[in-house]
């Protein structure tokens, strides 16, 4: 896939745990939601994970106004990630590091000025320990947004924490949870945004957009990178 030139110097970019139901009416429900919240806050990429559809599905209800997406689902027992891409934005997909785990995309994106930058959107399910190697395969190239299942001290928590301290990665969210469960009064950060350190300089911004209900226990976490381009929009 590949389009124009990107059109601005801030590249935004979030990712979402939107979770598609199993009822069409609920799925319907979720796509116009998605599709109201990108008409507001026009992302430059967006990360999907936990789909919990197949690539028919996807092709209905990741079918945006001035998107492209790639994705990658798991038809059976949830999962599924997807990534979207605003249209005049140069990308390929990368398919190189997939023998690393099966919920993983990357894109490519041209940024103009022989400017490269990695997108990585992965899923690592609470049972599956992180791959060490694939952080250290990619750590000098990328952004990379992860739905990890770490909780406190388990193995993935365990891992997570060796490969920010051996690996060149940082971490950029703040301490605002990014999971919750209203009812039990439950908040947690499972959702990261990693980046190697080579560009931690240039994220401008990260936020969590708590106001916004994308009708999931999850909310849409945001961060905003500057390559230092003068391109008019």
């Amino acid at each position: 896939m590949k389009t124009t030139i990107p059109s601005s110097p801030n590249q935004t970019v979030q990712q979402l745990n939107v979770q598609f139901k199993t009822k069409p009416l609920n799925k319907t429900r979720l796509g116009s939601s998605l599709s109201q919240f990108l008409a507001k806050k026009c992302p430059d990429i967006v990360l999907l994970n936990e789909l919990k559809i197949d690539l028919s599905e996807a092709n209905i209800y990741l079918d945006f106004h001035s998107y492209q997406f790639i994705t990658k689902p798991r038809n059976k027992y949830g999962g599924g990630v997807a990534i979207l891409i605003k249209e005049g934005i140069e990308f390929i997909q990368d398919f190189s590091y997939e023998e690393f785990n099966s919920e993983l995309l990357c894109i490519k994106t041209n940024l103009g000025k022989n400017n490269e930058l990695f997108v990585f959107s992965l899923y690592n399910p609470p049972n599956v320990l992180l791959n060490f190697e694939f952080f250290k395969t990619v750590v000098i190239l990328t952004l990379e947004q992860s739905k990890i299942g770490c909780v406190g001290e388990n193995e993935n928590g365990i891992m997570l924490e060796r490969i920010i301290n051996e690996l060149d990665f940082s971490v950029i969210n703040d301490k605002r949870p990014t999971f919750n469960i209203f009812n039990g009064n439950y908040f947690e950060i499972l959702d990261l945004f990693l980046v190697s350190s080579s560009l931690i300089d240039k994220i401008t911004d990260f936020c969590v957009l708590n106001s916004q209900d994308m009708t999931g226990d999850n909310f849409p976490i945001e961060a905003s990178i500057s390559m230092g381009l003068s391109i008019r929009k």
